[in-house]
């Protein structure tokens, strides 16, 4: 009883525990989770294992604390909802009744979606939790609330992650199916992730266009920690200087001392000479061609291996890395050389790149 008198303790502190409960599962309601996460979601808040079974429509699940499914105890005759724990507590009867309301709720809703929030469509109040649990201007009380509101659980991981030109909601439906919790809001205008119980993958970008930053985490608490490194992932993403799908998906953990090269200020960065010859270039007729050019080469060190990855006759890598060396006014004829025009590349693409 004292994991569930604790939990309550971070909601609403001016009200009784009864109208914390009661506030609790509004909230699960207004949200419209589906079946497994209004169990995940009891089952964080009383911290003993939820059981439902409803044999009329086939149903029957078991969630541990932590979120994990267990197996079921099926065989009742007709709906029940229970909580694993002897002796009861004083408010379990309460919390028993609040949980069979919002399973009801759940199975009468006339839109019945996956245990997503989705901007736009969602509950207005799952966003808002969601920018809570990565704003650095809530405190912990705030964000541990937020997060169980949502149905997180607080002592997992959560890889928040960063979306850019569009294809969040693509995103979303892909990985639903294979995570524990995905919840989708927009923050500064970027769109974030929230995943719980498993990762994002390189093939989950479908669209083209769509870039993303990650950042991973042990615990929700430091989600608006990973919050801006995971922006900072998505500016090294958008750059996409590797030339393939998985570029498009960085994370910061990868990304070391690299990282650092976000910090510098724009206007310093583009104050650089050479940043400033590939500015230049980059404005020309062809430009982006040019740079494309340099980056390969600078990869793969080949000029026919730049060749393959751009689909280009060898002949024409040469002409254009040479007017390309004219720009920068150095050639690439050693590994100073390179590294000094990849990180004058990287510090280029990552002021013009979002994030």
């Amino acid at each position: 009883m004292q994991g569930l008198l604790g939990t309550l303790s971070m909601l609403e502190a001016d009200a009784d525990p009864a109208a914390r409960v009661a506030g609790f599962f509004d909230t699960v309601r207004r949200r419209e989770s589906d079946l497994a996460g209004v169990l995940r979601a009891t089952a964080a808040l009383a911290q003993c294992v939820v059981g439902l079974d409803d044999p009329r429509a086939g149903t029957s699940l078991r969630v541990a604390p932590d979120g994990r499914l267990l197996a079921p105890r099926a065989g009742h005759d007709g709906p029940r909802v229970w909580l694993e724990r002897d002796p009861a507590g004083p408010l379990d009867a309460l919390l028993l009744q609040h949980l069979a309301r919002a399973v009801e709720h759940r199975r009468s809703a006339r839109h019945r979606s996956a245990d997503v929030g989705v901007p736009g469509e969602g509950p207005p109040a799952e966003q808002a939790l969601a920018q809570v649990v990565l704003s650095s201007a809530a405190d912990d009380g705030e964000r541990a609330r937020a997060a169980l509101q949502l149905g997180l659980r607080a002592d997992a991981g959560v890889q928040v992650v960063a979306v850019a030109g569009g294809g969040a909601a693509d995103l979303v439906t892909r990985v639903a199916e294979r995570v524990d919790a995905v919840r989708w809001a927009q923050v500064g205008g970027v769109d974030a992730l929230l995943l719980q119980g498993g990762l994002l993958r390189p093939g989950d970008l479908v669209g083209e266009a769509t870039t993303a930053g990650t950042r991973t985490v042990p615990t929700t608490a430091a989600a608006a920690l990973a919050w801006p490194q995971a922006r900072v992932a998505l500016r090294f993403a958008a750059a996409g200087l590797h030339g393939t799908s998985d570029d498009r998906l960085v994370s910061h953990e990868e990304l070391g001392a690299l990282a650092a090269l976000a910090t510098v200020p724009g206007d310093v960065a583009r104050s650089l000479p050479d940043v400033r010859a590939l500015g230049e270039l980059g404005g020309r007729p062809g430009g982006r061609g040019l740079l494309a050019t340099l980056a390969a080469v600078c990869r793969t060190r080949s000029h026919r291996a730049a060749a393959v990855q751009l689909h280009l006759h060898h002949s024409s890598i040469a002409g254009r890395l040479a007017h390309a060396e004219r720009a920068l006014g150095f050639t690439l004829d050693g590994d100073h050389a390179i590294t000094r025009a990849q990180t004058a590349l990287l510090l280029h693409h990552l002021h013009a790149a979002p994030g």
